[in-house]
């Protein structure tokens, strides 16, 4: 009998702390969890983007998500989580918003509570509308062209208030535009019948888009180029969804641009196509190489690390190191020393200055080593963001990177190169004008081939005079279009050289 009480007990206890550990999770200091809109495709798979909140447990997270806690995709611990964290949570469990409510039940009068559980949003596919005009293409193009600050923009030498400025507000999207112009010569001699709807959106304001949009007839486009910055973008996505109007993005990395937008189109390739491009690169052509991926622990490096190591992980033999500069970059090139063949890929992001600082000590240390084979690589194009970089330290560092540079042995680069020469007597910023270019020709030859079941399959047509392969994919319906080529360039000799070659 005395057996029997003492396992009573015992049981007991264990009841009344169980019941004291769920008391504990639901004390009124923590935070409540909402479930992320924010979703992201990573090797295949889909995964929600929760960013941790002040008071969140893992268990609090993984269960408002459907998931038991291990499920969770953290940095590396999933069990020690500090504000700031981003978890990855696979989207195969059943996300649950709960709030508690207190009603009348109509039987008997008590009071009972209920669980109100929110439902998936409905995916809502593009509405395919008509041609406007069966006989030319009108395309509406926004871009901030500071027209009306034309006037502030003096030539006198002796203007004290215009010494030492590099560039003016009015030139930094005129580029884009004479790209776009030297497309539309191709096409007209083609053919095509083209008609360029520009308006200047000089304002990063909702209400300035909204004026724009109405006072020039934006939605009697067949489509929409919009070279905006995030907010009045996302208010130009938002009005073309309205209108049932496909929008292009040229510039954007963000990935959230097309969530929930089958209409938007984002032809810069995101960093999780760079990532890949990347790791296939070294797979390929240095697998016996030891990487070293540096960091700064700063927040938004963070998603990028992790694709990082979640791709190199799932290549048989590729060995890497993280690096994080702020505690090892002093001593980073002795650490180099005992790796005669390395691949250093670059995710330092913080402020422009310290960027500089970070670049041109990485690349002293580069330089200063001797009979290494080395090769430096970057997402972003260092000779464009900081063009005070020292080119001979990167040639020497086999410096390879995406986008930004011009292949002078592609003939079709080289003639674009030549024509925008001869006709606006400068020389082009690619990211700018080879993009107003590209666009130009992919979507009015695509529309104008295909119809508009193009929308529905903007693979199908390769037009020439393309400087950048495009090749785009959708998530689901629901969502919009992302271009997955991302080309790495190599410098050779000072000038960029597609790595395919």
């Amino acid at each position: 009998m005395k057996k029997i009480t003492s396992i009573l007990r015992f049981l007991v206890c264990l009841l009344l702390l169980f019941v004291g550990m769920t008391a504990s999770a639901q004390m009124p200091g923590g935070t409540p969890v909402e479930v992320s809109n924010q979703t992201q495709m990573m090797n295949g798979k889909k995964y929600y983007i929760h960013v941790v909140q002040p008071g969140q447990t893992v268990y609090a997270i993984a269960k408002a998500y459907g998931l038991k806690a291990y499920d969770a995709v953290v940095k590396k611990d999933i069990h020690f989580l500090a504000a700031g964290d981003t978890v990855w949570l696979p989207c195969n469990g059943q996300p649950v918003q709960q709030s508690s409510s207190v009603r009348l039940d109509s039987g008997n009068g008590k009071k009972s509570s209920t669980t109100q559980v929110s439902a998936e949003p409905t995916i809502q596919p593009a509405v395919i509308r008509e041609r406007v005009n069966k006989n030319t293409i009108v395309v509406s193009v926004l871009l901030p062209l500071y027209l009306d600050k034309l006037s502030e923009i003096s030539t006198t030498k002796f203007d004290l208030e215009q010494r030492g400025k590099k560039s003016y507000k009015q030139f930094d999207f005129v580029q884009f535009y004479e790209g776009m112009r030297l497309g539309l010569d191709i096409l007209e001699q083609r053919g095509y019948n083209v008609k360029l709807n520009v308006v200047d959106v000089s304002e990063n304001k909702e209400v300035s888009v909204s004026e724009a949009w109405t006072s020039h007839d934006v939605a009697q486009s067949d489509f929409v180029v919009a070279l905006l910055p995030k907010e009045a973008f996302a208010k130009a996505a938002e009005l073309a969804k309205r209108d049932h109007l496909f929008i292009v993005n040229p510039m954007a990395e963000r990935s959230e641009i097309v969530q929930d937008n089958p209409y938007v189109f984002k032809c810069m390739p995101s960093s999780t196509a760079r990532i890949t491009s990347v790791v296939r690169y070294v797979q390929k052509t240095n697998p016996s190489a030891q990487i070293f991926l540096i960091h700064s622990d700063a927040p938004a490096e963070k998603p990028i690390l992790n694709e990082f190591e979640s791709q190199f992980s799932q290549q048989n033999g590729l060995k890497y190191t993280v690096v994080d500069w702020n505690k090892l970059g002093k001593k980073f090139s002795s650490t180099l020393n005992g790796h005669p063949n390395s691949v250093i890929i670059s995710l330092y992001n913080r402020d422009k200055d310290r960027n500089r600082i970070y670049i041109n000590t990485l690349l002293n240390q580069l330089s200063a080593l001797k009979n290494k084979n080395l090769t430096l690589i970057t997402l972003d194009d260092w000779t464009m963001l900081y063009n005070d970089a020292d080119f001979v330290k990167l040639q020497h560092a086999n410096y390879h990177t995406f986008m930004n540079g011009w292949d002078y042995g592609n003939a079709t680069h080289s003639d674009f190169l030549k024509t925008f020469r001869d006709r606006y007597k400068t020389e082009p910023i690619s990211a700018y004008a080879g993009m107003g270019n590209d666009i130009i020709l992919y979507f009015v030859t695509g529309l104008q081939q295909k119809g508009t079941e193009f929308w529905k399959h903007p693979n199908v047509v390769v037009p020439n005079g393309l400087l950048y392969p495009m090749s785009f994919s959708q998530q689901d319906e629901g969502h919009g279009f992302e271009n997955k080529t991302a080309l790495l360039f190599r410098m050779v000799d000072y000038k960029f050289v597609d790595v395919r070659k």
